[in-house]
């Protein structure tokens, strides 16, 4: 037997007499109990796929809602995100001599869907349509771009950018907008990625200090 209802996540519907009664999920909860049905093949008749789907829409729609707020980001998410462009830097950086200090070529985080969550917001991610499914993954990939055309008067010079995706899936970040087309590029560089991240981060503690 299954009974489901929908509260807020803090929310508390037993009250007095009807303490014994069942508590609500919230939406969180019930996108993760249906999904878990779902792939199991067991959900109850009375929830259709697109019930479970629009379920899930509507909770990964909740988690964005908040964590698109610059300072929530911040606080739930800055030390990761600091802690993978810092990698991103050292992985530029490294000379690759093939001695055990180089930098590694592969740092893998396991987490929550939820950081997953996260991750896109503080990074400025186009927004899934849908919760990520068990297992998924983001890959953040430094990409080394050498200048094939050098000027005479320069040397052939290379550039890193960074790529996004999710499940396989590129996402593009707000901040790689092409200043004169307006599109969202596939690659943002290291340089602007981190100067973007810094910027944020500066913005939100000097407008908690005023504030």
């Amino acid at each position: 037997k299954f009974i489901f209802g929908v509260g807020e996540e803090n929310g508390d519907s037993t009250s007095g007499d009807n303490s014994h009664q069942t508590k609500p999920l919230s939406w969180s909860q019930l996108a993760e109990i249906t999904t878990c049905l779902k792939s199991r093949d067991m959900l109850p008749k009375q929830i259709t796929d697109a019930d479970q789907e629009a379920i899930s829409s509507h909770a990964a729609w909740r988690w964005f809602q908040n964590l698109r707020h610059p300072r929530l980001a911040r606080l739930a998410m800055y030390e990761m995100v600091q802690d993978i462009v810092d990698g991103l830097h050292r992985s530029k950086n490294c000379p690759r001599s093939g001695t055990d200090d180089d930098e590694p070529l592969l740092h893998v985080f396991s987490a929550h869907d939820s950081t997953l969550m996260g991750l896109i917001c503080a990074f400025h991610l186009q927004q899934p349509s849908q919760w990520p499914h068990y297992a998924s993954y983001i890959k953040v990939e430094l990409i080394e771009v050498e200048d094939m055309h050098p000027s005479e008067a320069s040397r052939s010079q290379k550039e890193y950018f960074v790529r996004f995706s999710l499940n396989g899936e590129v996402l593009r970040s707000t901040w790689s907008k092409d200043e004169k087309s307006g599109e969202l590029r596939d690659l943002i560089s290291v340089d602007k990625l981190t100067e973007m991240v810094n910027k944020e981060h500066h913005d939100d503690e000097v407008a908690m200090m005023e504030g």
